[in-house]
C-alpha cells in the first residue's frame, strides 16, 4: 500500500482552495452570463434617457440581483439596429427613446421614478414572462426620437466669444443685428430727411 507524502496532500488542499476563491471571485461575472431581468437602449443626448438611468441606478442599488443591460445607441448600431427591429416585430410605428424591454413587454418613454419606473417595477415583480406586447409611456413629452435627440445645449462652446455670449441663442444675435440694422438706416437716411438733427 502506498501513501502520498503529506505535501501533496497539502498541495491538493492550498489548489481546491485557490480554485474556490476563484470561482467566488468569478460569480458576479457570471451573473451577467444569464438574461437580463431589463433591457434599455438609451441615448446620451436624450433627457429622458438620463432620467431613467438614474432610475435604473437606484433600483440596483434596491435590487441587487437584477440584471440589467444598458444598449447606447449613439455608440452601438446593433443595437439601435436591435431596436429597431424589435419595434417593428411590436407593431410600433417608429424608434422611441428610452425602450425598456420586461420579460416580453417593451415599454417606450420615461417620464419620471413615481410613473414609468413604477410601471417597470410592477413588471420585474411580475413572475415569469408574458405575452409579448408593446406599450407607449402615456406621459405627455416622454419619448424622445432617436434622429432628433439634441444636447440640452446647442453646442460645444464657442472659444472666441466670451463666457458671457456662451449662452447667446441664434435668434438673439439675429434679433440684435436687425435691431442695428434699423438704427443705422434711421440715423443715415429718415431722420435727416425729416430734418432732424443726428
Amino acid at each position: 500500500m502506498r501513501t502520498e507524502p503529506r505535501s501533496s496532500a497539502a498541495t491538493r488542499g492550498l489548489l481546491s482552495a485557490l480554485v474556490l476563491a476563484l470561482l467566488s471571485l468569478l460569480a458576479p461575472t457570471l451573473a451577467w452570463a444569464r438574461a437580463p431581468d431589463l433591457e434599455v437602449w438609451t441615448h446620451p443626448d436624450c433627457a429622458h434617457c438620463r432620467a431613467a438611468h438614474v432610475f435604473l441606478e437606484q433600483l440596483q442599488v434596491r435590487h441587487p440581483d437584477l440584471v440589467v443591460v444598458e444598449h447606447d445607441v449613439s455608440l452601438d448600431d446593433a443595437a439601435m439596429d436591435d431596436l429597431r427591429k424589435r419595434t417593428n416585430e411590436a407593431g410600433l410605428a417608429s424608434v422611441g427613446l428610452p425602450t425598456f424591454s420586461v420579460r416580453g413587454v417593451l415599454r417606450v418613454g420615461f417620464d419620471s421614478a413615481e410613473t414609468t419606473g413604477r410601471t417597470l417595477e410592477a413588471l420585474l415583480a411580475s413572475p415569469g414572462a408574458r405575452e409579448p406586447r408593446a406599450e407607449i409611456a402615456p406621459e405627455e413629452g416622454a419619448i424622445c426620437v432617436p434622429e432628433t435627440c439634441a444636447p440640452e445645449s446647442v453646442g460645444a462652446p464657442n472659444p472666441f466669444w466670451p463666457p458671457w455670449l456662451q449662452d447667446l441663442d441664434m435668434t438673439d444675435i439675429v434679433t440684435f443685428v436687425v435691431f442695428i440694422g434699423i438704427w443705422l438706416a434711421l440715423q443715415t437716411w429718415v431722420l435727416p430727411k425729416l430734418g432732424v438733427p443726428t
